[in-house]
């Protein structure tokens, strides 16, 4: 049985015991005598308890109603306790006496003075098992604290081990390290753990590249391992809950099981089998830098829960859907001041009405669309964030004050302030189309536009204003770098390249053959030119002679070469590098920084724009370095380039888009 705390009573039996404690204080004589029946509105299955003092009816019609109600008011009691305790067989004899269970089924109220009985019965029986738990638990910290390390971990062999399989120089001190908390954890030898942490996917391997408190000792480790199987059951119930909470429809389903804030709240989750991993990751990497997470913790929901994980909570309100790449890239322990700072412009909600209401965006103070605004933000002023962060400040109004002196109506800072300024942007920038062919790419007045705009302010966490310069005169204020960088979904860290393959596959074969540039229209040109074969994406590995993706069916077979060689650079043992250098191939790697930054010097490109990767490796850290190039064309004034840095870890940095104007020739 799990330990329980004051949050281990379910929302059931809470708002039984919340009701019989109202009665008695409303009136301490009469309320224990207050009768709990069913009313009409939505808290328990589709009922709330009400008081009637008076069950008395003249009518026999109304009279068995009455005593209808009273059963099933009893039943939903009855089934809130056995929920709690595991099931009806497991509740405790003590409270079953309480509960006077020959009454149930015979039409007979449930006094406000019953509930409190039978809650003080519960409070019991719960304090014994926590002493029993507290007792087991303490027993199995003492045992693992009286473990050694193992002997029989030889650093020397472990090392060649290590990097025979493909382990770089400088992560061996880390991995001999886990090793040995693995060791003496589990009692497993120190081939079996090297083994065991070189396999993609494991959960070994995922709880070390969490790493902070999970790797500090033996202990944290084993409470990590078993939170991952914890995390897999609690997962797998909020998936399931959340398939009967769709298109603000509760239908049929039990909510009696859904007793938890999170789960109650499942409709406001986009969560499915795909994500569990990528949902793990941030949950585990939030828990590995809080040290008030209790690692010790038995019940999922006090620690997987949206009320005590700020990244379940940052999920929960829809913002990880459009911000997981950014949020991805981000250092672990910087994420805290990005959750707390979104997480703040939101209203919990507490019961699944509210959960509804939440869902169709009432609850929401800022627009999901808006959210990669307020976090570039965030990180181009992060020293300040982060003080602000540290001082509890952190609140909605302030950083309306201080991140965005744009806004126009500084004396309004309602939940509609951002959504209705970038609106009005969108509004104001409407696109201006011409009349040339639609082969030809769309014209926009003055070369700005709402997308680029909203692109640009994403990018480099510029105010409206310096934005609008930077588009119309090609200036970017000094320090004013790419916050964002691409990285897989979330669906790409079960412990293979498909997400990351797949991503290539939708992109690599489709550089756009339509885009255009000359002195008039403003827009990048590269002719297509098929007869050549290398109007495509190309690619520079080291030690291969250079090669083009060129649209299908041509390019097919490059692709699969692109990712045979990714795969190659990187190593079995670095699976999420993998899949991040493949997503910096793809649309999301190359879009953000060519939709942000072509514009800046007076030409239109998109995502498709034809580049040149060129790819360097550090033999001694493992890191790829992507350089981007533009291809050559005599009729383009200008050329561009920018980097991207992958980690083993697969975390992603960036350097700014570079232009440079080529020298015009002299005009004779």
């Amino acid at each position: 049985m799990p330990a329980f705390d004051v949050n281990g009573y379910n929302a059931q039996f809470r708002n039984f015991v919340d009701f019989a404690q109202s009665q008695v204080e409303a009136n301490p004589t009469k309320g224990q005598k207050s009768v709990a029946k069913m009313g009409e509105e939505t808290s328990l299955g589709n009922h709330t308890i009400t008081a009637n003092n008076d069950d008395k009816v003249g009518k026999w019609k109304r009279a068995e109603d009455v005593k209808d109600m009273n059963n099933e008011t009893r039943a939903i009691f009855k089934k809130a306790i056995a929920n709690m305790f595991g099931g009806e067989n497991k509740i405790p004899a003590s409270v079953r006496a309480v509960m006077k269970e020959e009454d149930y089924g015979q039409g007979k109220p449930l006094t406000a003075r019953r509930i409190l009985a039978v809650k003080t019965a519960v409070d019991q029986e719960i304090a014994q098992i926590n002493r029993a738990t507290e007792k087991e638990l303490m027993a199995v910290k003492k045992a693992m604290e009286e473990k050694v390390m193992d002997a029989s971990l030889d650093e020397g062999a472990v090392k060649a081990q290590a990097l025979k399989i493909g382990w770089k120089e400088t992560e061996l001190p880390n991995l001999i390290h886990v090793a040995k908390l693995l060791c003496t954890a589990t009692g497993m030898d120190g081939a079996e753990a090297i083994k065991r942490l070189s396999t993609p996917g494991s959960n070994e391997s995922r709880l070390m590249s969490y790493g902070g408190r999970f790797t500090e000792s033996p202990d944290n480790f084993a409470n990590g391992l078993r939170l991952m199987n914890s995390f897999k059951t609690w997962y797998n119930d909020l998936v399931t809950t959340t398939k009967h909470c769709t298109s603000n429809k509760i239908g049929n389903y039990d909510f009696a099981t859904a007793d938890t804030f999170t789960k109650l709240n499942a409709d406001t989750y986009n969560v499915d089998q795909g994500n569990a991993l990528g949902f793990e990751k941030f949950i585990f990497e939030e828990l590995s830098v809080n040290p008030n997470a209790n690692l010790d913790e038995t019940s999922a929901e006090n620690i997987f829960g949206a009320k005590n994980n700020q990244a379940t909570y940052f999920f929960a309100t829809g913002f990880g859907k459009s911000c997981y790449s950014t949020m991805a890239s981000i250092p672990k322990e910087k994420r805290a001041v990005i959750y707390t700072a979104i997480n703040a412009f939101t209203v919990p909600a507490n019961n699944v009405q509210e959960s509804n209401t939440q869902h169709n965006g009432k609850y929401t103070k800022i627009n999901i669309s808006d959210a990669p605004t307020v976090i570039a933000r965030l990180l181009k002023n992060f020293d300040k964030a982060e003080a602000m962060y540290a001082q509890g400040t952190l609140t909605p109004r302030n950083i309306l004050n201080e991140f965005f002196p744009d806004i126009r109506d500084k004396g309004d800072y309602n939940y509609k302030t951002i959504n209705t300024f970038t609106n009005t942007i969108a509004e104001e920038l409407a696109p201006q189309y011409d009349e040339y062919a639609n082969e030809l790419p769309k014209k926009y007045g003055d070369n700005i536009n709402a997308n680029n705009v909203f692109l640009t302010m994403e990018n480099t966490g510029l105010t409206f204003p310096e934005t609008i310069k930077a588009l119309q005169k090609g200036e970017i204020p000094p320090m004013a770098p790419y916050v964002s960088a691409g990285t897989v979904n979330l669906a790409g860290f079960d412990g293979t390249t498909k997400a990351g393959r797949n991503l290539l596959e939708a992109d690599l074969d489709r550089p756009d053959f339509n885009n255009f540039f000359d002195k008039t229209t403003g827009a990048l040109y590269m002719k297509p030119d098929f007869s050549t074969g290398n109007y495509g994406f190309g690619f520079n590995f080291p030690g291969e002679d250079k090669f083009y993706t060129n649209g299908k069916p041509k390019g097919v077979a490059n692709i699969q070469r692109v990712g045979d060689k990714v795969e190659e650079m990187c190593g079995a043992v670095h699976i999420n590098q993998a899949n991040s250098v493949m997503m910096m191939l793809a649309q999301a790697g190359v879009g953000a920084t060519l939709l942000g930054g072509i514009p800046q010097v007076n030409a239109h490109t998109n995502e498709h724009s034809p580049v040149d990767f060129t790819f360097t490796k550090n033999d001694q850290t493992g890191a790829i370095t992507i350089k981007y190039t533009s291809q050559e064309s005599p009729t383009m004034p200008f050329t561009f380039e920018w980097t991207a840095t992958v980690d083993v870890e697969g975390n992603v940095t960036t350097t700014p888009l570079n232009v440079t104007m080529k020298q015009q020739e002299p005009v004779a």
